[in-house]
């Protein structure tokens, strides 16, 4: 038989009803203030919209709620090493985000439900007689491995070469920027920030150019200039994910500098086209995440100086390449399309596992 703790567990009673009541008090106003101030109360009420966006101010205005995030956050720091779950501390106050080392089990099937669906945009592509262009984004946690302190899963080291591999043999248009990216890693200025997920400007540029250069055939006859502007401090993302006290860390959560460019057509030399009245070169359409749609990267002015074409750019922030190309897929109330469509796809969304039974189209159908 075991003992029971009769008077312990009375107050612990006690305690618990106390706090209840001292939360029905500091919450019961705040909610009925907030449904006051939203219009159509009642119907976010029945839609669970009106609680979902209370718990989120609520929470935001807990006291002591900033105390305590920094006190944890200090204690994982200084016991283990460690930010916030979505960050992974590297050496010389480097950052990498945990998209780049979680990789699934079944890595194989994942890879191939990308592929597959990567196939369904290509086929949907053709139909309207535009050709693809893959341009898969290197993973900065491989190309600047010596900062990580451990040594690299195989499985993320082998991603991207795997990946090039299935697309010769395929016979699918790409760009390997890999290669590029190794070989120059080591030269100048990185290629990605130190604490952003994202490539620099000068891995925009890098990768503008190996695009022209793989495929010179791309190549127009307009004449774009780039120009450097100046330099300014930037935040990067990463470093939203150090939540320590001030002093503490403060390396992991310095910004960084970062060159602004500007890029602009030379209306003082007209083209051959525009000489003889040909107005046929419709440019390139590029689809692409936030490496295309922040401007602070440049990625599309690099890429018409690169090209010598007009680029429209379809890019979308935080939904990943599959969304961007599924908006680029809607949008069907332009004049031309055309012939080719640059896709960048950052290589880490390949780990993450989808849904095998899920079309482009019926994707589309559940976003609009």
């Amino acid at each position: 038989m075991f003992p029971v703790m009769t008077r312990a567990s009375r107050w612990n009673g006690y305690l618990f009803c106390l706090l209840l009541v001292a939360m029905m008090i500091y919450g019961v106003p705040q909610l009925l203030h907030y449904a006051g101030s939203q219009d159509q109360a009642l119907t976010l009420y029945l839609d669970g919209e009106l609680a979902r966006d209370f718990e989120g101010e609520f929470d935001q205005q807990l006291p002591l709620r900033d105390l305590a995030i920094r006190f944890w956050g200090n204690l994982r720091y200084l016991v283990f090493r460690e930010g916030e779950n979505g960050v992974v501390l590297g050496q010389q106050h480097w950052l990498y985000t945990t998209e780049e080392l979680v990789y699934p089990s079944r890595l194989d099937a994942v890879l191939a439900g990308h592929l597959s669906r990567i196939g369904e945009f290509r086929e949907a592509l053709a139909r309207r007689q535009q050709q693809l262009i893959l341009v898969p984004v290197p993973m900065k946690v491989a190309t600047y491995p010596q900062y990580l302190g451990r040594p690299l899963p195989a499985p993320i080291a082998r991603l991207y070469p795997r990946l090039i591999e299935t697309l010769n043999q395929r016979q699918w248009p790409h760009v390997d920027l890999a290669t590029a990216f190794h070989q120059t890693a080591g030269d100048g200025a990185p290629l990605f920030l130190a604490r952003d997920t994202h490539w620099s400007p000068r891995g925009a540029r890098l990768a503008a150019d190996t695009i022209a250069r793989t495929w010179p055939e791309l190549q127009g006859d307009r004449s774009f200039r780039t120009e450097r502007l100046d330099d300014s401090r930037y935040q990067g993302d990463l470093t939203g994910f150090i939540l320590t006290s001030d002093g503490l860390a403060e390396g992991y959560k310095a910004s960084e500098v970062v060159p602004r460019f500007e890029t602009h057509g030379d209306l003082t030399m007209p083209t051959t086209a525009a000489l003889f009245g040909d107005h046929s070169d419709r440019g390139v359409d590029l689809v692409g995440t936030s490496y295309s749609q922040i401007e602070r990267w440049h990625f599309t002015g690099f890429l018409q100086q690169a090209l010598a074409r007009e680029v429209s750019t379809f890019a979308v922030e935080a939904l990943g390449p599959y969304a961007a190309m599924e908006r680029y897929l809607a949008d069907t109330h332009r004049d031309a399309q055309p012939d080719t469509v640059i896709w960048e796809f950052p290589v880490r969304a390949l780990l993450q596992p989808l849904d095998p039974n899920k079309s482009w189209q019926q994707s589309l159908d559940e976003q609009f």
